[in-house]
């Protein structure tokens, strides 16, 4: 269900913006845990699989190049699942940022480069 509330903003708010309508959804609770949930599952299965994967690779008999690239990718998708999934799932909860005004910076370019890999 959609809340229509219109954000009257004054010149000494110190904006380029006129006026603005913002739409809130009220999400019900069991909505809000059930995604929160499929998160934590998404969460645990991509940091616990991609471990094993790391740790496949600790035996002799599996270092070939392929598996060195099947690792090199379940370091960076483990990578994803640590520095995105939890800010994200956090942010998406609770509405808002709650991680300060440095994270606020930090975590969006950590994020882009951990998903892009460029250098």
């Amino acid at each position: 269900m959609a809340t229509n509330i219109t954000l009257e903003v004054t010149p000494s708010m110190n904006t380029s913006l006129t006026s603005s309508q913002i739409y809130l959804f009220d999400e019900s609770p069991v909505l809000k845990w059930t995604r929160l949930f499929a998160y934590g599952i998404v969460f645990l299965l991509g940091v616990l699989g991609n471990l094993l994967v790391i740790r496949a690779i600790k035996d002799l008999q599996m270092r070939s190049v392929t598996n060195l690239f099947i690792t090199n990718l379940a370091v960076s998708d483990l990578i994803v699942s640590l520095v995105n999934i939890p800010f994200v799932v956090t942010h998406a909860h609770l509405g808002y940022w709650p991680f300060g005004s440095v994270l606020c910076k930090v975590i969006p370019f950590i994020q882009g480069k951990s998903i892009c890999g460029c250098s």
